[in-house]
């Protein structure tokens, strides 16, 4: 894949805190202390062509290959969970507020 000129990205705007943490409140509020970023979940459209008759394995490749180009912390590549209730649980340990 070469650079993309244009795409369309299923993720979430974040803010994290010093530990990097999730941070819904200076979401809103930024100190400074905080970076915002952006969690991307899916890759729908690259360059023009649809993806989402594609298989979701096919376009998280790809997706992962597009934010490792991108070589900023602003956009972040997030992987899939196969155990559903662990995630929960480790979600409900760190004290996040929500999982996508």
């Amino acid at each position: 894949m070469a650079g993309a000129y244009s795409c369309i990205i299923d993720g979430e705007l974040t803010a994290c805190d010093e530990y990097g943490l999730p941070n819904f409140h200076a979401l809103h509020f930024h100190n400074g202390r905080t970076d915002r970023c952006v969690w991307a979940f899916d890759l729908l459209y690259l360059d023009g062509q649809d993806l989402r008759e594609h298989p979701l394995s096919y376009r998280k490749r790809q997706l992962e290959k597009l934010v490792l180009k991108v070589k900023d912390g602003w956009l972040r590549y997030s992987d899939s969970f196969t155990d559903g209730a662990k995630l929960l649980a480790a979600a409900e340990r760190m004290g996040l507020e929500d999982i996508v």
